[in-house]
């Protein structure tokens, strides 16, 4: 058999083997650089260079948790406090690892005063819970803004900060931010989907001083902001965590309406008081909470000049709440005032220069001043105490028989002491009594006034005390109001209504003044 001449064929072979074992050896080589720049890239190998600039890029985000009751609040995702720390946990997951933080809330907490990384802020946010603080943005702004800076110095740093809130208006104070080029600014809202509510605007006592075993009615404001009415809402109220008192209110839609509760106070000391109702989904404002404190006793000073005071005396020796000490008008101490509520100045011929001072100091701090003037008075020291209260001034004195026609039953010593006052009451006599100018620049208020108009109890405020001027002295020459049944209210009521009126509650972001008692330094503290 004839074929062609194959020299040409093997050739062809050798030639092909030489290059597939080039290629083999080039794709070798190429591996090998590839694994050699793997592992180049991750030991991240570097070559300082001599003087020359350092350059790191670092962020450091500011994050504020509105944590305030609002927050409390129920939207379509769950409670906006649960929210806002899904949403912060979001925020940190964006950052690099590198990142440094500065958590703020409500509190104010000593932990969230410096940079913190990426875990530890994940661990203080899940701590985050309602309070009933509140705090101007304008204020978390500035507080963070001075960590920030004090903290990192440096110019090439990002800085944020997030805020997380439902951007109540009573704190949104947006407008009293101060601009910073350096930090960037992101307000992230949290809204809740609108909800009926009820809840306890206000409360108030009938009287303003709380009394030791007295009736107290207290009167409580509901508003139902709602376009739905209510019927048989329950109201309690509790008394150091005791039930004293429950009652029920029906209320229409988008109106406030007020109800009243009765307690006694049968124990001295603070008592603290809540009110509840019940109401849903809004349930942060269905608390409302208010203390008062009500003295352990009563000290009541009595100044006698001549003769001590036997009707005085009789009412007060027998009540233990009450403490009474007598003591001269030409032995007094002043060092004592400070331990009465009330000074009794009974029958005191004159009013010295220094006594006028200590009872106007006296009375400044919270302090009761009753007078009963001599019948032989001398008037210009007894004026210049009157003048100096800006009370009315004794100009006469006038013998002639009168009655008293008239009594202030809206005051504070006479309101709920009679269920009714007939018209033809017999009413004290008065024989003599002093007669005082009617002057329109006073602060004096009637009490008792006769058939004549002249006053014979007037009431005097001074300071954050008060002044009781009688113008009748305690004898029995000048009238029988001391064996009158109207006597017993009137001195028992001026002695438990001595108390300083205190605030029973404050409304959390207004700027409120609280004046604490004067205490030795050192004591007391904590």
């Amino acid at each position: 058999m004839y074929f062609s001449n194959i020299q040409f064929l093997k050739n062809v072979k050798q030639q092909t083997k030489a290059k597939s074992r080039l290629r083999h050896l080039l794709v070798l080589l190429l591996r090998i650089l590839a694994i050699a720049a793997l592992a180049l890239a991750f030991s991240q190998p570097y070559r300082t260079i001599e003087n020359a600039p350092e350059i790191k890029q670092q962020n450091v985000i500011g994050l504020y948790v509105d944590n305030s009751f609002s927050m409390d609040a129920e939207s379509s995702y769950g409670k906006l406090i649960e929210v806002a720390k899904k949403r912060a946990a979001e925020i940190i997951d964006a950052y690099p690892v590198n990142t440094k933080f500065l958590l703020s809330t409500n509190n104010f907490e000593p932990a969230h005063q410096h940079l913190i990384n990426k875990e530890q802020l994940l661990e203080y946010i899940m701590q985050i819970d309602v309070t009933p603080g509140v705090v101007y943005l304008s204020n978390i702004f500035a507080r963070q803004q001075d960590l920030i800076g004090s903290a990192i110095q440096d110019t090439n740093c990002t800085k944020g900060i997030f805020f997380l809130s439902d951007f109540q208006k009573v704190s949104s104070d947006i407008q009293n931010i101060i601009n910073d080029p350096d930090i960037n600014i992101h307000l992230i809202p949290l809204s809740t989907h609108k909800a009926n509510n009820l809840y306890i605007d206000s409360c108030w006592f009938e009287n303003p001083v709380r009394t030791y075993n007295r009736t107290e009615e207290l009167f409580i404001r509901i508003t139902n902001n709602s376009n739905e009415s209510y019927s048989d809402i329950s109201v309690e109220l509790f008394i150091n965590d005791s039930l004293k008192s429950i009652g029920s209110i029906n209320i229409e839609s988008s109106c406030s309406k007020d109800l009243s509760l009765s307690y006694s106070n049968t124990s001295t000391g603070i008592h603290n008081g809540r009110i509840e109702i019940s109401d849903y989904p809004v349930t942060y404002d269905n608390t409302f909470y208010f203390s008062y404190n009500l003295a352990k006793n009563i000290g009541i000073l009595i100044i006698n000049d001549k003769n001590e005071s036997k009707y005085l005396q009789a009412l007060y020796s027998n009540d233990t709440y009450l403490i009474v000490n007598e003591t001269a008008a030409g032995n007094i101490d002043f060092s004592k005032f400070k331990n009465n509520m009330v000074i009794i100045l009974n029958e005191i011929n004159d009013i010295s220069s220094g006594l006028i001072q200590e009872l106007i100091a006296f009375m400044n701090n919270g302090g009761t001043v009753v007078i009963f003037p001599e019948p032989e008075v001398n008037i210009t020291g007894y004026n210049e105490f009157l003048s100096a209260i800006k009370s009315n001034l004794i100009s006469a004195i006038d013998t002639q028989t009168t009655n008293i026609i008239d009594i202030s039953e809206q005051s504070s010593i006479y309101k709920n002491a009679f269920e009714k006052i007939e018209d033809n009451a017999d009413l004290p006599v008065i024989y003599k009594h002093f007669i005082f100018t009617n002057l329109t620049q006073t602060n004096d208020k009637p009490l008792l006034v006769t058939k004549d108009g002249h006053n014979i109890l007037s009431l005097c405020p001074v300071g954050k005390g008060k002044a009781y001027i009688f113008a009748i002295s305690s004898m029995e020459e000048c009238s029988n109001i001391q064996k009158h049944p109207i006597f017993i209210p009137t001195m028992y009521n001026i002695a438990l209504t001595s108390q300083p009126v205190q605030n029973i509650y404050y409304i959390i972001g207004e700027k409120n003044f609280i004046e604490l008692p004067d205490f030795i330094a050192g004591e007391h503290s904590r």
